[in-house]
Protein backbone atom coordinates (compact mmCIF):
# COMPACT_ATOMS: atom_id res chain seq x y z
CA UNK A 1 0.00 0.00 0.00
CA UNK A 2 1.26 3.57 -0.96
CA UNK A 3 0.12 6.71 0.93
CA UNK A 4 -0.31 9.74 -1.16
CA UNK A 5 -0.99 13.32 -0.48
CA UNK A 6 -4.35 13.09 -2.65
CA UNK A 7 -5.81 11.17 -5.75
CA UNK A 8 -2.60 11.34 -8.50
CA UNK A 9 -3.05 13.60 -11.14
CA UNK A 10 -2.53 13.96 -14.68
CA UNK A 11 -0.06 12.92 -16.47
CA UNK A 12 -0.11 10.45 -13.46
CA UNK A 13 -3.82 9.44 -13.44
CA UNK A 14 -4.13 6.75 -12.85
CA UNK A 15 -0.69 6.63 -11.54
CA UNK A 16 2.01 3.72 -12.09
CA UNK A 17 3.15 1.26 -9.55
CA UNK A 18 6.40 1.33 -10.60
CA UNK A 19 6.53 5.71 -9.90
CA UNK A 20 4.34 5.43 -6.71
CA UNK A 21 7.13 3.13 -5.41
CA UNK A 22 9.96 6.20 -5.96
CA UNK A 23 7.56 8.98 -5.14
CA UNK A 24 6.26 7.88 -2.14
CA UNK A 25 9.55 6.60 -0.63
CA UNK A 26 11.24 9.70 -1.43
CA UNK A 27 8.88 11.64 -0.16
CA UNK A 28 7.61 9.84 3.09
CA UNK A 29 7.22 11.69 6.22
CA UNK A 30 5.93 14.72 4.15
CA UNK A 31 2.11 16.08 4.54
CA UNK A 32 2.30 19.26 2.57
CA UNK A 33 2.58 19.96 -1.11
CA UNK A 34 5.71 22.01 -1.05
CA UNK A 35 7.55 19.62 1.58
CA UNK A 36 6.81 16.43 -0.54
CA UNK A 37 7.95 18.48 -3.72
CA UNK A 38 10.81 19.51 -2.53
CA UNK A 39 12.08 16.13 -1.15
CA UNK A 40 11.50 15.10 -4.65
CA UNK A 41 12.90 17.31 -6.10
CA UNK A 42 16.27 16.75 -4.23
CA UNK A 43 16.07 12.94 -4.43
CA UNK A 44 16.13 13.36 -7.91
CA UNK A 45 19.17 15.96 -8.15
CA UNK A 46 20.93 13.65 -5.95
CA UNK A 47 20.20 10.36 -7.15
CA UNK A 48 20.08 11.57 -10.55
CA UNK A 49 22.51 11.70 -13.53
CA UNK A 50 23.12 14.32 -16.12
CA UNK A 51 24.43 12.20 -19.10
CA UNK A 52 24.45 12.34 -22.93
CA UNK A 53 21.68 10.30 -23.96
CA UNK A 54 17.67 10.97 -23.66
CA UNK A 55 14.58 9.41 -23.31
CA UNK A 56 12.81 12.08 -25.09
CA UNK A 57 11.67 12.34 -28.20
CA UNK A 58 10.43 15.51 -29.82
CA UNK A 59 6.80 15.73 -31.93
CA UNK A 60 6.93 16.51 -35.50
CA UNK A 61 6.94 19.97 -33.88
CA UNK A 62 9.31 20.16 -31.24
CA UNK A 63 7.87 22.86 -29.49
CA UNK A 64 4.69 21.80 -29.45
CA UNK A 65 5.46 19.07 -27.10
CA UNK A 66 7.44 15.30 -26.43
CA UNK A 67 7.11 12.12 -25.82
CA UNK A 68 8.84 10.94 -22.56
CA UNK A 69 9.98 7.20 -22.36
CA UNK A 70 9.44 6.69 -18.40
CA UNK A 71 10.04 3.11 -17.79
CA UNK A 72 12.82 3.16 -19.92
CA UNK A 73 14.53 6.37 -17.92
CA UNK A 74 13.82 4.70 -14.66
CA UNK A 75 15.57 1.85 -16.01
CA UNK A 76 18.24 3.52 -16.57
CA UNK A 77 18.88 4.39 -13.56
CA UNK A 78 17.58 8.10 -13.53
CA UNK A 79 19.70 9.02 -16.26
CA UNK A 80 19.24 11.80 -19.16
CA UNK A 81 19.13 15.55 -19.91
CA UNK A 82 16.98 18.23 -18.60
CA UNK A 83 13.60 17.33 -20.85
CA UNK A 84 14.18 13.90 -18.91
CA UNK A 85 14.84 15.66 -15.58
CA UNK A 86 11.88 18.29 -15.51
CA UNK A 87 8.87 15.37 -17.18
CA UNK A 88 10.35 12.73 -14.38
CA UNK A 89 10.14 15.27 -11.51
CA UNK A 90 6.26 15.74 -13.36
CA UNK A 91 5.54 12.13 -12.76
CA UNK A 92 7.02 12.14 -9.31
CA UNK A 93 4.57 15.12 -8.13
CA UNK A 94 1.54 14.01 -9.77
CA UNK A 95 1.65 10.79 -9.10
CA UNK A 96 1.32 11.70 -4.94
CA UNK A 97 -1.59 14.40 -5.70
CA UNK A 98 0.66 17.35 -5.95
CA UNK A 99 -2.06 19.38 -8.73
CA UNK A 100 -0.82 21.72 -11.69
CA UNK A 101 2.56 20.48 -12.44
CA UNK A 102 3.86 20.84 -15.70
CA UNK A 103 6.74 20.37 -17.75
CA UNK A 104 8.44 23.90 -18.97
CA UNK A 105 11.20 25.61 -21.50
CA UNK A 106 13.15 28.74 -20.89
CA UNK A 107 12.81 29.24 -24.76
CA UNK A 108 12.19 27.41 -28.26
CA UNK A 109 14.09 24.42 -29.19
CA UNK A 110 13.63 25.42 -32.88
CA UNK A 111 16.25 28.31 -33.17
CA UNK A 112 14.34 30.22 -35.59
CA UNK A 113 11.81 31.31 -32.95
CA UNK A 114 14.30 32.44 -30.76
CA UNK A 115 14.00 36.05 -31.69
CA UNK A 116 14.85 38.59 -29.29
CA UNK A 117 16.74 42.35 -28.56
CA UNK A 118 19.98 42.48 -28.61
CA UNK A 119 21.99 43.97 -25.87
CA UNK A 120 22.40 47.52 -28.22
CA UNK A 121 19.06 47.49 -29.22
CA UNK A 122 18.54 46.24 -32.36
CA UNK A 123 16.49 42.70 -33.36
CA UNK A 124 18.34 39.48 -32.82
CA UNK A 125 18.20 35.79 -32.13
CA UNK A 126 18.77 34.08 -29.02
CA UNK A 127 21.83 31.26 -29.40
CA UNK A 128 22.71 30.01 -26.08
CA UNK A 129 22.51 31.97 -22.80
CA UNK A 130 24.49 31.75 -19.64
CA UNK A 131 23.38 30.48 -16.10
CA UNK A 132 24.50 31.31 -12.71
CA UNK A 133 26.82 28.78 -11.31
CA UNK A 134 25.18 25.72 -11.06
CA UNK A 135 25.84 22.49 -9.17
CA UNK A 136 24.49 19.75 -12.41
CA UNK A 137 23.07 16.52 -11.04
CA UNK A 138 24.36 14.38 -9.11
CA UNK A 139 24.70 16.70 -6.03
CA UNK A 140 28.80 18.21 -6.06
CA UNK A 141 30.67 15.51 -8.88
CA UNK A 142 31.43 15.85 -12.36
CA UNK A 143 30.36 12.17 -13.83
CA UNK A 144 31.33 12.53 -17.11
CA UNK A 145 34.74 14.28 -15.65
CA UNK A 146 34.09 17.48 -17.35
CA UNK A 147 33.71 20.85 -16.08
CA UNK A 148 30.15 20.03 -15.21
CA UNK A 149 29.37 22.38 -12.56
CA UNK A 150 29.72 25.93 -12.87
CA UNK A 151 28.00 29.03 -14.79
CA UNK A 152 26.61 27.11 -18.42
CA UNK A 153 25.76 28.01 -21.52
CA UNK A 154 22.24 26.48 -22.66
CA UNK A 155 20.48 27.52 -25.90
CA UNK A 156 17.47 26.16 -23.36
CA UNK A 157 16.69 24.53 -20.57
CA UNK A 158 13.67 22.33 -19.09
CA UNK A 159 11.89 22.78 -15.81
CA UNK A 160 9.32 21.94 -13.96
CA UNK A 161 6.59 24.48 -13.15
CA UNK A 162 4.12 25.01 -10.09
CA UNK A 163 0.86 27.06 -10.46
CA UNK A 164 2.37 29.01 -8.37
CA UNK A 165 5.06 29.78 -11.18
CA UNK A 166 7.70 28.25 -8.28
CA UNK A 167 10.53 26.63 -10.50
CA UNK A 168 11.49 22.89 -9.62
CA UNK A 169 14.25 22.05 -10.94
CA UNK A 170 16.03 18.28 -10.11
CA UNK A 171 18.89 18.61 -12.44
CA UNK A 172 20.51 21.94 -11.54
CA UNK A 173 21.09 23.53 -8.57
CA UNK A 174 22.23 27.61 -7.92
CA UNK A 175 25.96 27.08 -6.26
CA UNK A 176 27.01 30.09 -4.42
CA UNK A 177 30.40 30.56 -4.26
CA UNK A 178 32.20 27.69 -2.76
CA UNK A 179 29.03 25.87 -2.49
CA UNK A 180 28.64 22.46 -4.25
CA UNK A 181 25.75 20.87 -2.55
CA UNK A 182 21.87 22.04 -1.86
CA UNK A 183 18.27 23.10 -2.86
CA UNK A 184 17.57 22.54 -6.20
CA UNK A 185 14.88 24.86 -5.59
CA UNK A 186 14.41 27.67 -7.76
CA UNK A 187 11.95 30.32 -6.61
CA UNK A 188 14.24 32.93 -8.21
CA UNK A 189 14.62 34.41 -11.97
CA UNK A 190 18.03 34.47 -13.62
CA UNK A 191 17.71 34.49 -17.55
CA UNK A 192 14.26 32.28 -17.93
CA UNK A 193 12.66 34.45 -19.93
CA UNK A 194 9.85 33.74 -22.65
CA UNK A 195 9.26 29.97 -21.18
CA UNK A 196 7.60 27.42 -23.76
CA UNK A 197 5.35 25.28 -21.51
CA UNK A 198 4.92 21.52 -23.04
CA UNK A 199 1.66 19.80 -23.77
CA UNK A 200 1.17 17.30 -21.11
CA UNK A 201 -1.35 14.32 -21.93
CA UNK A 202 -2.38 11.26 -20.42
CA UNK A 203 -0.35 8.00 -21.00
CA UNK A 204 -0.10 5.64 -23.73
CA UNK A 205 1.44 2.60 -24.11
CA UNK A 206 5.21 2.48 -22.60
CA UNK A 207 5.69 6.37 -23.11
CA UNK A 208 3.63 9.78 -21.85
CA UNK A 209 3.22 12.52 -24.14
CA UNK A 210 4.89 15.56 -22.50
Amino acid sequence: MQIVLDAPKAPMEPAWVSVLRISCVWARGESTQDGAARKLTIELHRRGMYAGVTFVRLLTDPDVGERFYLREYIRAGFMGQCNDFADFLVCLMTSVGIPSKVSQRTHPILASRRETNLPNGNPGRLIVFCTKPLDIAPTGSNPLGGPLDGPQLYPFHQFCLSENTKIWDGMIAFLPEGWKTGDPIKNQTFVFRDAQRTRIQRPVSRALHL
